[in-house]
Formats: structure tokens, sequence, C-alpha cells
């Protein structure tokens, strides 16, 4: 289940995050780390979903919304690590996943 959970973690990740890109820089100039801010809720949302249904935690709700936490808090460490030094030398790059 974990391929299932990484494939259908990346393609909705996508199909949730690049209308949510295209809405956040219409709205303005905004920086790496508000986007990385605004995917923590839909972040956190998708990966309980997943979580739930893909490995149905023993410890139910509670070991579920903590994963999701590591998961989103992971996602974000990341993010902030690789895309810190990209946004200041090339803009295009910014981030378009969830």
């Amino acid at each position: 289940m974990a391929i299932a959970y990484a494939v259908l973690r990346a393609s909705i990740g996508i199909a949730i995050g690049f209308p949510l890109f295209l809405a956040l820089t219409a709205a303005g100039t905004v920086t790496t780390q508000l986007m990385i801010a605004s995917f923590a809720l839909p972040r956190f949302i998708l990966a309980a979903v997943l979580i739930h249904f893909c490995f149905r935690p023993r410890g139910g709700r509670a070991e579920t919304i903590v994963w999701a936490l590591v998961s989103v808090a992971a996602a974000s460490a990341i993010d902030v690590f690789i895309l810190s030094d990209y946004a200041q030398k090339a803009g295009w790059l910014r981030m378009s996943w969830c």
C-alpha cells in the first residue's frame, strides 16, 4: 500500500496544488514560505484521508492525525530546504504542487 499511497499522494497533490498555486499567484506576489504555509491544510487533509484508507492505523483517528502531521511537517521541511535557494535565483521555479 505504500506505493499506492505515494502515487495517490503525488497525483492528487498536483491536482490540488496547481489550482491553488494559480489562485495565490493571481492574488498577488507571494513568497515560497507563504505558499508552503498555504499548502499545509490541504496537505494535512490529503495525508489524513490517504493514510486512513491506505494503511488503516490501529490507533484510530489519533494515530492518523499524528502521521498526517508528520507527513505535512516532513513535506514542508523538504520544500523549505530545496526551494529556499532556488527562489532566490530563479523565480519561475516556485512550487506548484501540494
